[in-house]
């Protein structure tokens, strides 16, 4: 019987497979077109992570690897911090972002995206049962998130008074 990983990326490989392939053939095209360098961060299981072996894994990376075999595609992976993730394409260190990143207006003045392939990834919030969620409540607290993400972004718009926020460089130390 299938997990639910495995029914999960079949329905994100078939929707991912047209979006991809279109921004993969745009790089084969160019004069480089067999080479494609793929910038990731390794630390956001299940899209992309480091495994027991040391090896890159994880659903963005199979996805990609595949794609690169579809289209006949020599592709590299290269390992980056999540807050230069952008800054680095830009300056050209890798041709294609695969990282589960979710789609900002801030980050489509940075780059450019293709259709997103599946919803951002919800944020754990942890409180009694008894308890009503109102961030203006929150208070005296040790906010942990990581560096250049959304949840970021949100603690430091609505959390920082009277919070302590931490960031760190993945999402598992936060």
């Amino acid at each position: 019987m299938a997990s639910r990983l495995d029914v999960f990326r079949s329905k994100i490989m078939k929707k991912l497979t047209l979006v991809a392939a279109a921004a993969l053939v745009m790089f084969a095209t160019g004069a480089n077109a067999q080479a494609i360098r793929i910038g990731t961060e390794g630390a956001y299981e299940p899209w992309n992570y480091v495994d027991a072996n040391g090896n890159l894994a994880g659903l963005d990376i199979d996805v990609l690897n595949e794609l690169c075999k579809r289209a006949s595609l020599e592709c590299t992976f290269v390992q980056t911090a999540w807050d230069t993730i952008i800054p680095n394409l830009n300056a050209g260190n890798y041709d294609v972002i695969a990282a589960g990143m979710s789609i900002t207006d801030e980050r489509k003045e940075a780059v450019n995206f293709t259709a997103d392939y599946s919803p951002p990834d919800p944020s754990g919030w942890m409180m009694l049962s008894s308890t009503t969620f109102d961030p203006a409540n929150i208070k005296g607290l040790k906010i942990g998130t990581q560096t250049g993400t959304i949840q970021a972004g949100y603690a430091a718009d609505n959390l920082a008074d009277g919070n302590t926020l931490l960031t760190f460089d993945t999402a598992p130390d936060a």
